[in-house]
């Protein structure tokens, strides 16, 4: 990746605790933000914003990218994007069959007695990131 932003473009960074998932020059990217999706192109103004699971899009001049995120934080700031999330998997590197099997199994768990409110919730936002996971996975099934 290349130390100062190339004309026309944005470098755009997305980040887990694990480490960096993509770092590249992008024409644009789409980011599934607390407010809706936001488009981000460069000479866009700085901000801040929360991420919730959601697919992230972008253009490159290699083609086109979809990341299915987790909740975290981006921000846009001279032509940089950064995003901060606790998840995030490249819909080409998502097994579909090991997701469908961990959402049937977190189904099955919130059905169980004797589950606490906090499991619950836990199951809810994990919940949440699966169904991302699955429509980046398989956009030609997209609910």
């Amino acid at each position: 990746m290349a130390a100062e932003t190339t004309a026309g473009m944005l470098v755009l960074r997305v980040l887990t605790p694990e480490g960096s998932v993509l770092e590249g020059d992008v024409f644009e990217v789409s980011l599934p933000g607390s407010e809706g999706e936001l488009g981000v192109l460069p000479a866009h103004a700085a901000l801040l914003t929360q991420i919730v699971p959601g697919p992230l899009a972008y253009r490159a001049p290699e083609g086109q990218g979809v990341i299915a995120l987790g909740r975290g934080v981006a921000e846009v700031r001279d032509d940089r994007v950064t995003v901060l999330v606790e998840q995030a998997v490249a819909a080409d590197e998502i097994d579909a069959a090991a997701v469908e099997a961990r959402r049937k199994q977190l189904l099955a768990e919130r059905e169980s007695m004797g589950i606490t409110e906090e499991r619950l919730e836990a199951i809810g936002e994990e919940l949440a990131v699966i169904e991302v996971q699955l429509r980046v996975a398989r956009p030609e099934s997209a609910h």
